[in-house]
């Protein structure tokens, strides 16, 4: 009985004399060629445009949804206060009489409370009540 060791060497005899069939210098002149483009690449190397794309495609492009909403709740927002400015010279004439009618109505309320509760009477200050004294605590010392 064979072991399965043995039927995947049996099943991958022909690839061995594939590889056998494979020159040296072949695999020489490759792994020549792989380590130079490993040493061009360790070299750091800094542009504009790397450091551009470097953060449009770590940044921006995974999460263009949430941007995409962002700008759309921003543009919202600019239409809003937009439409709801009015004229310069208008708005300052309503917050003017607006606080002067503020300050009409507070009068007012302060008129209206004074007669609804008469002349001030002397109010009575309750005192805060004190703690009582605590107790000595008992301290002993052990001497060695």
């Amino acid at each position: 009985m064979k072991t399965p060791r043995e039927f995947i060497l049996e099943r991958h005899r022909s690839a061995d004399e594939k590889l056998q069939s494979i020159r040296p210098d072949e695999l020489a002149a490759l792994a020549a060629a792989s380590s130079v483009q490993a040493a061009t690449a360790d070299r750091p190397r800094f542009s504009l445009v790397l450091a551009a794309t470097t953060f449009w495609r770590e940044s921006i492009r995974p999460w263009r949804r949430v941007w995409a909403g962002l700008a759309a709740i921003w543009i919202a927002i600019l239409a809003l206060q937009i439409s709801s400015t009015e004229h310069p010279g208008t708005s300052a004439k309503f917050a003017a009489s607006s606080a002067t009618q503020a300050l009409a109505a507070w009068q007012e309320r302060n008129r209206l409370l004074a007669q609804f509760l008469g002349p001030d009477a002397p109010r009575l200050v309750l005192k805060p009540a004190l703690p009582g004294p605590r107790s000595e605590l008992r301290q002993e010392y052990l001497v060695v």
